[in-house]
C-alpha cells in the first residue's frame, strides 16, 4: 500500500501534467499582421478568375505601390455584380501576412475625377469575358 505522501504526490504530478505538456500543443504560428488601406480609389475593369478576383486601375497608394492594375481577390463575390465597367470605384486594400485582398467594394460617381496614368500593356490584367455589364 501506497503512503499517503506518495499517493499525494502521485495525485499532485497527475494534475500538473496537463498544464505541463499541454501548453506544446497549442500552435507555434504567430499571429498574422494585418495591415488596412482604406478608401483607395480606381476604375473598376472586370472580373477574373471566375469572379473571384476584381481587376481595378487603381490610384497610387503612397509609401506602398504606385499605381497600376492589379487583378486582386476580393472578400465578397457579389460586391463586383452592380458596379459597371469603366466606373470608378473605392475599396479598402487588406494585407494580411502575404495575403491581398479587396474589401467593402463600391462604385462611385461617375464624375469622380481619379489621378491614374494611362495603363500600359506591361501592367494591363485581362478581366474575363463573363464581366459584370
Amino acid at each position: 500500500m501506497l503512503s499517503v505522501s506518495l499517493r499525494f504526490a502521485l495525485i499532485a504530478l497527475l494534475l500538473a501534467l496537463p498544464t505541463t505538456f499541454g501548453s506544446g500543443c497549442q500552435s507555434e504560428e504567430a499571429p498574422r499582421e494585418v495591415t488596412r488601406y482604406e478608401d483607395v480609389r480606381g476604375r473598376f475593369m472586370g472580373t477574373a478568375s471566375g469572379g473571384r478576383d476584381v481587376v481595378i486601375h487603381h490610384e497610387a497608394i503612397p509609401g506602398v505601390m504606385p499605381a497600376m492594375v492589379m487583378s486582386l481577390p476580393v472578400a465578397r463575390t457579389d460586391e463586383a455584380d452592380a458596379i459597371d465597367i469603366d466606373q470608378p470605384v473605392r475599396f479598402d486594400l487588406i494585407v494580411e501576412g502575404s495575403e491581398i485582398r479587396v474589401e467593402g467594394l463600391t462604385a462611385l460617381p461617375d464624375t469622380t475625377t481619379l489621378d491614374l496614368p494611362a495603363p500600359s500593356d506591361a501592367d494591363t490584367t485581362h478581366a474575363d469575358a463573363s464581366t459584370s455589364a
